[in-house]
């Protein structure tokens, strides 16, 4: 008997339910999840039994690694969505940074609300949320492409938080600990730009422009291709945050709304001015 029909055999046996055009979308997605769980438990099966064909065993070893990586994506999703900044605003003053300042939960607007100390701390833990996927996956063998999606889901865990309503903050922190996970020097050519951007009070542009010449560089230093694709993903990313705003409102007219848009991408506000932008009130609806 081969593996394909001792799959289906044994999965019919197992599952009887008829997939009919009457089905509701939930069972039918639940008895499609299922499916993929029998076989990929059933492959491992067949594998350590040794009746697998050696011309079947990358389709085998394939799908067991896609399932793999989806899972740890997920993962990291998660893993990133949780916000300290979050619950230490939460935790020392009783305020949602979603409704103050500039509407962030990052660590800008945490200094605004609690002061640099706080900035610092909570901003070396996303440093660390950032560094620990990619990491790991290194660790564990995995090859860079897989670290890098690690890393991207991490980002994309803590710009629109799966516990805050997708919302959160702008990932720089994040990305900086991935950065390191991926190649020191990047991280440390990142760093400097945003550096002399803080020294010039020029802090948003000065992310933006670390963040466009992050692919040119990793290619100019021979990191492997899948770092350079994954330096135009945080790229991505950051232009998909900065211009959506937690979901800001955009006013009504038309070129009011592409002013605001251009600052949004450049200067991350919507006002001309950082300062009176940072230090807001409970101005912003958390929605």
């Amino acid at each position: 008997m081969t593996l394909y029909s001792e799959l289906s055999q044994s999965f019919d046996g197992i599952v009887s339910v008829h997939v009919s055009s009457d089905m509701t979308g939930t069972v039918r997605t639940a008895r499609l999840a299922a499916e993929q769980i029998f076989c990929l438990a059933a492959n491992c099966r067949s594998i350590f039994r040794g009746d697998v064909p050696e011309d079947a065993l990358w389709l085998v070893w394939f799908s067991m690694w896609t399932i793999s990586l989806l899972f740890a994506m997920l993962a990291a999703y998660a893993w990133g969505s949780i916000s300290p900044t979050y619950l230490a605003a939460r935790w020392r003053k009783g305020i949602d940074l979603r409704r103050y300042g500039s509407g962030t939960v990052g660590g800008m607007n945490l200094g605004v609300q609690l002061g640099l100390p706080w900035a610092v701390a909570i901003g070396a833990l996303d440093w660390t949320k950032g560094l620990a996927p990619a990491a790991l996956a290194r660790a564990w063998g995995w090859e860079w492409g897989s670290a890098v999606l690690l890393s991207l889901a991490t980002v994309l865990g803590h710009n629109w938080s799966l516990y805050l309503d997708f919302k959160g903050g702008r990932g720089i922190a994040v990305t900086i600990g991935a950065l390191f996970a991926w190649d020191w020097r990047l991280a440390l050519a990142f760093l400097v730009i945003i550096a002399i951007g803080w020294r010039i009070k020029q802090g948003a542009p000065s992310c933006m422009v670390a963040l466009l010449l992050l692919a040119p560089a990793a290619a100019m230093i021979g990191c492997p291709r899948e770092i350079i694709g994954g330096s135009l993903g945080l790229l991505l990313i950051a232009i998909i945050k900065r211009v959506e705003a937690n979901r800001l409102p955009l006013p009504p007219a038309a070129r009011e709304k592409r002013i605001v848009l251009l600052r949004r991408l450049w200067f991350d506000r919507d006002i001309p001015s950082d300062r009176l932008w940072q230090e807001r009130g409970e101005t912003v609806e958390a929605r």
